[in-house]
């Protein structure tokens, strides 16, 4: 790993130069995502060959406009250690289509660089004059072909062409709101096929009565799965949820673009269950044909909670539970999916199932289920965390003098700017095998004070079970903090991973995320002295911040779920879901976990696990050299 980076990147691409007056411009402009300003910056930079090519490599993937294919060729050809390489291929390959190659100048570009998109393929095929069959009608349906492409195809083929294959591609672009590149093929299509795509045009862009609209539709396709999707997504602007479920239940199995139902699906199974209409949420469930990854594992574990909770039927609960853990790949997840498997088996007397699903979850300790399996099984030991000692300072001084990353990432971070080298780091990071490499860059971002950076870093060694001391950064607390040390870091470590200067879209300042008017009101309350700009001093951010859960605690008793949810969603959500899901309990946890699970926003949710395992793993940092059995059971009852 060394070896390559030392003797590959130190040459073409890691070259450290002096900085040059425009770099501030050049990062400032990649910071803002003026990726065309920034790189003609850069261009003007020749000083500085690291800033260029950087600007070089943000511009060809993200800029709206295309650059020339020669551009992405030279690129690719000097910087052969960039990241994201496949993705910048793709990128060339559209900007040499672009450019109205000739067929000879088609056949020489495809022998040296294999096509990726069905466009290239199809095109490929045609230059070498083999362009037929199921392969062609499938590049048909998936290539974003242009309008002369389009011509030439249609002319040229026109008697492999099938009405199949144009419905096929209508109804693929129409699914991805290409509506221009549609209205191309849509004369090509039958009557009644015509009818239905204008009319999803319509209802997509919002053009019409949606009444009208759908009664221009031939009776038979009426309830075509797109008409249903549609006026779903019309009902849902107008927050008629009710209608939204009577077109749910009457969809289909297997449904098409399913990624893009599951907020829908989502909501209305919410609703139900909250309305104890189990029999509608099931029947959705059932059917949710979710297929990706993150929207497979949430409506997995909504299918399995509902059986499991509401039906009391144990078996597809269970299933559904290790679906999760079979088909994620995150601590989070596969700990939520075991967890709930234990408690499924658990709850149908096999004692043996439950405790391996049980164990599998605890193997992930600093995840919010993974704690509670720990303590379900080990109710007498602390939490199993190894203790880590961060690499010494001249460990890292070597590291930094022997990779020429590392001293871009040293510099960048003086500049305030080592976030635009984030990809870089991570692809590196995925690359090597080495953990002493991560926990070097992650103690390095730990020292440049980029901890939201060096978390991520921490983050992705976690991953691979290697546990940083940089996972869980420590900060100095104002004296006469008013809540616990570990509670005040855990509520950081999730607002702002300890970006002192962060500031959200809400206008949420400092390392607690304060509202400028919430803290005004805190410190006055207190007696502090108040000036905006001091939300930036951690001390300073950490008092008020403090001061204000402590308030929150008090006005719920101290339950600490509730100041949580308070914290994160506003003061006054808590005792209205109370009101809607019954009081929290103070005696049963499972009985607080249901109420938990039933918030009715996905941030707070996992807003509220994420601060109580941080908690917990700030609870056994800081009590050095006392490990006392972990309490995450009790932490959901107790009042403080």
């Amino acid at each position: 790993m060394y070896k390559f980076i030392v003797g590959i990147m130190a040459v073409s691409l890691w070259c450290a130069t002096p900085a040059h007056a425009s770099q501030e411009d050049v990062q400032r402009a990649l910071r803002q995502g003026s990726w065309d300003k920034a790189y003609a910056l850069a261009q003007d930079n020749n000083g500085d060959r690291f800033t260029k090519s950087l600007a070089t490599w943000y511009y060809l993937r993200f800029s709206s406009i295309v650059a020339p294919f020669s551009t992405y060729e030279q690129f690719l050809q000097q910087h052969p250690d960039f990241p994201n390489r496949s993705e910048m291929h793709g990128r060339m390959e559209i900007a040499f289509l672009n450019s109205d190659p000739s067929l000879q100048e088609k056949q020489q570009w495809f022998k040296k660089y294999p096509p990726q998109s069905s466009r290239a393929k199809a095109l490929a095929a045609d230059a070498r004059g083999r362009l037929s069959g199921k392969e062609f009608a499938l590049w048909w349906t998936e290539g974003d072909f242009s309008v002369s492409e389009e011509r030439y195809l249609l002319q040229k083929y026109r008697n492999q062409f099938t009405v199949t294959m144009h419905i096929e591609r209508t109804n693929r672009l129409l699914w991805e709101e290409m509506g221009a590149a549609a209205e191309r093929i849509i004369p090509l299509l039958p009557s009644d096929q015509q009818k239905l795509a204008y009319a999803r045009i319509k209802l997509f862009r919002r053009s019409g009565n949606t009444d009208s609209v759908i009664a221009s539709i031939p009776a038979n396709l009426q309830m075509h799965p797109a008409i249903i999707y549609e006026r779903i997504r019309y009902r849902a602007r107008s927050d008629n949820y009710a209608g939204v479920e009577e077109l749910l239940l009457r969809a289909p199995s297997n449904l098409p673009y399913a990624h893009l139902w599951w907020s829908y699906q989502n909501r209305v199974v919410r609703d139900a269950i909250e309305q104890r209409r189990y029999a509608v949420a099931k029947n959705i469930l059932d059917k949710h044909s979710q297929t990706r990854t993150l929207e497979r594992v949430e409506a997995e574990w909504m299918r399995g909670w509902l059986y499991f909770a509401f039906f009391k039927n144990y078996a597809p609960a269970a299933g559904a539970f290790e679906q999760i853990y079979h088909n994620a790949s995150l601590p989070i997840s596969r700990s939520r999916g075991a967890y709930w498997a234990g408690r499924a088996y658990e709850a149908a007397g096999n004692s043996p199932k439950a405790r391996t699903w049980y164990k599998l979850a605890s193997l992930y300790p600093t995840t919010f289920y993974g704690q509670l399996a720990h303590q379900h099984l080990y109710p007498k030991t602390p939490l199993p965390l190894p203790d880590f000692m961060p690499p010494r300072e001249q460990e890292i001084q070597n590291f930094v003098r022997n990779n020429p990353l590392a001293g871009q990432f040293q510099a960048y971070a003086r500049a305030n700017a080592a976030d635009l080298l984030w990809p870089l780091i991570a692809a590196e990071i995925q690359k090597s095998h080495d953990p002493h490499y991560i926990a070097h860059f992650s103690t390095l971002a730990r020292m440049m004070k980029e901890y939201p950076l060096s978390i991520k870093i921490a983050n992705e060694a976690m991953i691979r079970g290697i546990y940083l001391a940089e996972l869980y950064p420590v900060f100095p607390m104002p004296e006469g903090i008013a809540i616990e040390p570990a509670f005040a870091l855990a509520i950081a470590r999730q607002e702002s991973r300890f970006d002192a200067e962060a500031t959200s879209s809400a206008n949420a300042k400092g390392l607690m995320q304060l509202l400028p008017s919430t803290a005004s009101r805190v410190a006055q309350q207190h007696g502090q002295s108040y000036h905006e700009g001091r939300l930036f001093d951690p001390i300073y951010n950490i008092k008020l911040g403090s001061y204000y859960m402590h308030g929150l605690l008090n006005r719920f008793d101290g339950a600490k779920i509730l100041a949580i949810c308070g914290y994160n969603a506003g003061p006054g959500r808590p005792s209205g879901w109370q009101d809607r899901f019954g009081t929290l309990s103070t005696t049963s946890f499972t009985n607080t976990i249901q109420w938990m699970e039933m918030i009715p926003f996905g941030e707070t949710r996992n807003y509220v696990q994420r601060v109580l395992e941080n908690y917990h793993v700030y609870k056994h940092i800081l009590r050095t050299g006392i490990r006392t059995p972990l309490r995450a059971e009790e932490t959901l009852i107790q009042r403080d």
